[in-house]
């Protein structure tokens, strides 16, 4: 992790607090499932650092997931910029 530089896009809470799912994607997208692994593996430590810093009755779970958002909204751009899609708003 030392080496990867990660955003973190969303963060999803259960309703009762005691639950985060955290939505991460590497820099460039480069060795997501390895700084995936490595978040996995040090959950228990960042979960103990957020209790730390952040004032709550509990301390949420922790749950890294990639977030594939950037990925999805890409392919959707390309769909919309394809020769195909061109012709049909065209002909309107």
């Amino acid at each position: 992790l030392q080496s990867h530089l990660v955003s973190i896009t969303e963060v999803r809470m259960s309703p009762d607090l005691r639950h985060a799912m955290v939505f991460v994607k590497p820099l460039l997208g480069q060795d997501e499932e390895a700084v995936l692994k490595a978040l996995r593996q040090n959950t228990a430590y960042l979960q103990r650092e957020v209790a730390h810093r952040v004032r709550m009755k509990y301390a949420a779970k922790l749950k890294f997931v990639a977030d594939e958002s950037f990925d999805e909204g890409t392919h959707i751009d390309r769909i919309l910029r394809s020769e195909k899609v061109a012709q049909d708003l065209g002909e309107e």
